[in-house]
């Protein structure tokens, strides 16, 4: 861990994130600490902060199972989305490595969670995410070739995954959600996001409660946490509009994508408050982005 006080925490205070950019990456954490003591790497210990939690049968979590610890882990192997995809697919996610179709099941009840308390992944099909590539090509005429490709691959959907293709392309010409693994790390992301919340909301009052019920305590949770916050789609406000939104989506004009588009004039800005608030995009009571995709 990176002490307040040192060089390495004012450094990445300063920057705040990594920047990508076509040609070039400015990251948060100089590269010798980000690609090596704050590195994933496979076969070596690794630093990092570790959550359990349980659900309750209607994907909600319940809040008593949440747990955060410090911890040490080793990664046997990495494993890409396809190669995730492969595996859940072949039903080798299944027995071998049962963990992954432990997890998958988890993410569609999660999926179905949100969907239900009006996340807009229930509302609408996600949109196809550009990938931009650049490459050196001495005969371009700055030397750089670059390249843009829409990406559906890895569309996890509103809430179906590889295993249903056949099905969902009987029903539509929308490029199938094609991958599970996707899926599941979207979920257990957004998931790990609502605990922490959760998890210091429990335990801001519990200190509380110890105050209140014997003396001052040090060990009152002090640690401030951003919460992001959203509104839900202003529909009510803008009836004409609405209107025309549900006609898109009724019309299935330009294979839902129209409607995906057109919804998002209706979204209002997301916020960052150290108190929770919901999270109304997401279907959530509350949100803290404490982690990535990859971990």
């Amino acid at each position: 861990w990176a002490s307040r006080t040192s060089r390495l925490f004012k450094v990445a205070s300063r920057r705040a994130t990594t920047l990508y950019q076509p040609t070039k990456t400015y990251y948060m954490f100089p590269k010798n600490v980000a690609f090596e003591c704050m590195s994933l790497k496979s076969n070596q210990d690794s630093c990092a902060l570790a959550m359990s939690v349980e659900l309750l049968p209607s994907g909600e979590i319940d809040v008593n199972s949440i747990d955060v610890t410090p911890c040490t882990i080793i990664v046997d192997y990495r494993l890409t989305y396809d190669d995730v995809d492969e595996m859940l697919d072949e039903g080798v996610g299944y027995s071998e490595e049962w963990q992954l179709g432990a997890l998958l099941d988890a993410a569609k009840m999660r999926r179905q969670f949100r969907c239900d308390r009006g996340s807009i992944e229930g509302l609408i099909d996600q949109i196809p995410r550009p990938v931009i590539s650049t490459t050196a090509d001495p005969s371009a005429e700055d030397g750089v070739n670059i390249s843009i490709d829409l990406e559906v691959s890895h569309n996890a959907g509103k809430n179906m995954t590889t295993i249903d293709t056949d099905t969902y392309l009987s029903e539509t010409l929308l490029p199938p959600p094609a991958s599970s693994a996707n899926l599941l790390v979207t979920e257990m992301m957004i998931m790990a996001g609502e605990a922490m919340g959760k998890w210091a909301i429990r335990e801001a009052e519990a200190s509380r409660d110890e105050m209140m019920l014997f003396t001052a305590s040090s060990n009152f949770l002090q640690l401030e946490l951003p919460y992001r916050g959203q509104p839900a789609p202003a529909f009510r406000t803008r009836e004409l509009e609405t209107k025309r939104f549900w006609a898109l989506k009724e019309s299935n004009a330009g294979n839902g994508y129209c409607a995906s588009w057109y919804l998002r004039r209706f979204l209002e800005p997301v916020s960052i408050d150290k108190e929770p608030k919901p999270h109304a995009c997401m279907g959530l009571d509350c949100y803290v982005q404490w982690t990535s995709p990859i971990r």
